[in-house]
C-alpha cells in the first residue's frame, strides 16, 4: 500500500535538498532514519539515484519524461488517477519533483527566454540623511557621512553593521532602510549579530548601532524576512510589522507580512516568540505558525514544518497545498514579472512540491503544464494563465 500524501512528500523533500546540498543535520539524520527503518527504502533510493544518473547522462535531458517514469514506478495507482481525476493532478502537480529539481540545478542555462531571470542580490540602502546607494555583492559602499565611510563592510551579499569599529554614541538613533526590489534578495547583520534574510519586494528600517542606554532591540518590516535573533535578556528585540509586533530574546523565525496579500504569516524555527496583532499577546512555540487575517481581524494557530517556510533562504521554493494565485505572487516578485489569469476559478488551485529556486521561469512554468490542464504564455514580462 503506497503512503500517504503528506509522507511521500516529506521524503521527497528530504531526498531533494540533501541531493542539492542543503539538508540541515537533523534532516540528514531523518533521512538515514528513513534509510534504516525498512531494505526496501534503501533499494527505492538506490533506484531513484540510478534513474537521475541515466537521466542527466543524456545529451538533452527533460524532466518531464523523467518525472513520468518516476511517477509510474512509485505510484502506480496515481498514473491511473492522473487519468480519471482532473484535481488530483492539480493537487499533485510538484509532488516529488526530485528530478526536476536536479536537472535544473545541474543544467541552469537552458532558458526558453534568457530576458527572465531567477533573482539575484540585490539591494537599495538609504541613509539617515537621505542618501540612495545600490547595493550588490562586490560593490564597495561610498558614504557621503564621513563617520560611516568605508566602515560598513558589503560581502558576499551580506551588509555587516557588527563590524563598525565606531564609538556607538556617535550614531545612536541612526537609522538605515534596505529596500530589496523584485527580483532581488540580500542580506543584513546587525551591530548586534543579529542575521536578517530578506526576500523579494521587501523593505526594513533598523538601527546603525545599538548602545547600552538602549533598553529595547527595534526594527521594521515589510515583506518577508527571516531573523536569526543575537540573545540578548536584558535587551529584548521587536519586528514591527505592518500588522502587529513580534517580541523576542534570542531565536529563528520567518514573517511574511506582504500589502498586497491578505495575510500575514509567522513561522518558528527556534526558541520562542510573542506576537501582539493587537491588545492580545500569542506566544509561539518551534514548528508553530500564526496566520493573521487582515480583514476580519482573526488569527490561526496551526502546527507545520517550520522550515518548510524558510526554505527560500537556501535557496529552494516549497509549495504546501498552495493556491496558484499565492504560487504566482511568489514567482512575480522572484523573476520581476507579471500574470494575468483569464479564468478566475484557476486562482484556487492547491499544488504540492518542491524544486530550485534558480530554476528558470520558463522550466517551472512547463513542468506545471505538463502535469495539468493549466497553460501559460509569456508576452512582455506577464505571464498569462489559462486552461
Amino acid at each position: 500500500m503506497s503512503k500517504p500524501l503528506h509522507e511521500r512528500y516529506k521524503i521527497a523533500r528530504l531526498i531533494t535538498k540533501n541531493i542539492l546540498g542543503e539538508a540541515s543535520e537533523d534532516e540528514k539524520r531523518q533521512l538515514e532514519a528513513w534509510l534504516e527503518a525498512s531494505p526496501s527504502h534503501a533499494h527505492e533510493y538506490t533506484q531513484w539515484i540510478k534513474r537521475l544518473e541515466h537521466d542527466l547522462g543524456k545529451d538533452e535531458p527533460s524532466p518531464y519524461p523523467a518525472w513520468q517514469r518516476f511517477n509510474r514506478r512509485m505510484h502506480p495507482r496515481r498514473s491511473r488517477l492522473f487519468k480519471t481525476s482532473y484535481l488530483y493532478a492539480y493537487a499533485a502537480v510538484f509532488l516529488l519533483a526530485i528530478v526536476f529539481g536536479v536537472l535544473v540545478f545541474y543544467h541552469p542555462e537552458t532558458p526558453v527566454n534568457t530576458a527572465i531571470v531567477p533573482g539575484s542580490a540585490k539591494a537599495q540602502l538609504i541613509t539617515e540623511s537621505g542618501e540612495d546607494i545600490e547595493i550588490k555583492p562586490k560593490l564597495q559602499i561610498e558614504f557621503a557621512q564621513k563617520t560611516l565611510e568605508k566602515k560598513i563592510h558589503n560581502e558576499d551579499g551580506i551588509l555587516h553593521y557588527d563590524r563598525l569599529n565606531l564609538p556607538a554614541d556617535s550614531l545612536k538613533d541612526t537609522y538605515h532602510t534596505l529596500n530589496i526590489p523584485k527580483g532581488g534578495e540580500y542580506q543584513l547583520v546587525l551591530a548586534d549579530g543579529t542575521h536578517i534574510y530578506l526576500n523579494s519586494d521587501s523593505r526594513i528600517k533598523y538601527p546603525v548601532v545599538f548602545t547600552e542606554t538602549d533598553s529595547v532591540r527595534q526594527v521594521y518590516i515589510k515583506g518577508e524576512a527571516y531573523f536569526k535573533v543575537a540573545h540578548d535578556e536584558k535587551r529584548p528585540f521587536k519586528v514591527h510589522t505592518q500588522h502587529g509586533v513580534i517580541e523576542v530574546l534570542g531565536t529563528k523565525f520567518n514573517v511574511h507580512d506582504y500589502a498586497d496579500e491578505p495575510q500575514v504569516v509567522i513561522t518558528l524555527s527556534e526558541g520562542s516568540i510573542a506576537y501582539s496583532p493587537g491588545q492580545k499577546e500569542h506566544i509561539l512555540r518551534p514548528n508553530e505558525q500564526i496566520v493573521y487575517h487582515k480583514e476580519g481581524g482573526q488569527l490561526t494557530r496551526r502546527t507545520v514544518d517550520a522550515s518548510s517556510y524558510s526554505s527560500w533562504i537556501d535557496g529552494i521554493f516549497e509549495f504546501n497545498s498552495m493556491p496558484l494565485e499565492q504560487i504566482m505572487k511568489q514567482l512575480s516578485r522572484w523573476y520581476d514579472v507579471d500574470y494575468e489569469f483569464n479564468d478566475p476559478r484557476l486562482t484556487r488551485h492547491q499544488f504540492t512540491g518542491i524544486t530550485y529556486r534558480h530554476a528558470t521561469l520558463e522550466s517551472l512554468l512547463q513542468l506545471i503544464e505538463k502535469t495539468t490542464n493549466i497553460h501559460f504564455k509569456i508576452k512582455n514580462r506577464t505571464i498569462y494563465i489559462s486552461n
